[in-house]
């Protein structure tokens, strides 16, 4: 009966740690969930062989917890070394602004919740991997790889989108992830 107790309160303490900072707990983009992304842009097989890689963040315009957590992630993104001992370079753009900012990108990230109808068409058309750790952006076909480490590495890979954006991938790669 004790422990029957004690675990309500734990499950209560933990939905309420949950509910008093749900950006924290549903939005965060973790260092993990960005050591895992670059690496898995350097199985891409069409990964220019520049010093430099140019990865958009994507967030949503007019929500300021959003654009703070583009810059969070940015800063983040520039820590960590990309495929070949390439520079990360981050670009923070907003959704609106997407369809005219993608020059030069070569993969864009989606922070959570930051999805649309016209991310998908910006990838085929600029032929961009679209990466984020929202499982929301396979479901909304806007995202052809989803990653997220929250303990353990997952990798899910849209391969109709990436296939349709000319995007692809190491066979080793692609026998390594989970497919959609």
């Amino acid at each position: 009966m004790r422990a029957i107790l004690l675990s309500r309160a734990a499950t209560i303490f933990a939905l309420g740690l949950t509910a008093a900072n749900p950006a924290r707990a549903a939005n965060d983009v973790s260092p993990a969930d960005l050591k895992a992304a670059t690496r898995s842009l350097g199985f891409l097989q069409n990964l220019p062989r520049t010093s430099t890689v140019e990865v958009g963040i994507v967030y949503l315009p007019g929500v300021p917890a959003s654009k703070a957590l583009a810059q969070q992630t940015a800063d983040r993104l520039r820590s960590l070394a990309g495929p070949n001992n390439a520079v990360l370079k981050p670009n923070l753009i907003s959704l609106h602004e997407l369809a005219g900012h993608t020059t030069g990108l070569t993969a864009l990230y989606l922070l959570p919740g930051s999805t649309g109808n016209g991310i998908a068409d910006v990838a085929r058309r600029e032929h961009l991997l679209v990466m984020s750790n929202d499982p929301a952006c396979l479901d909304q076909r806007c995202c052809m790889l989803m990653v997220r480490d929250t303990g353990r590495v997952e990798i899910v890979l849209d391969s109709a989108l990436a296939d349709s954006a000319g995007v692809s991938f190491s066979s080793v790669f692609a026998m390594m992830v989970k497919h959609k």
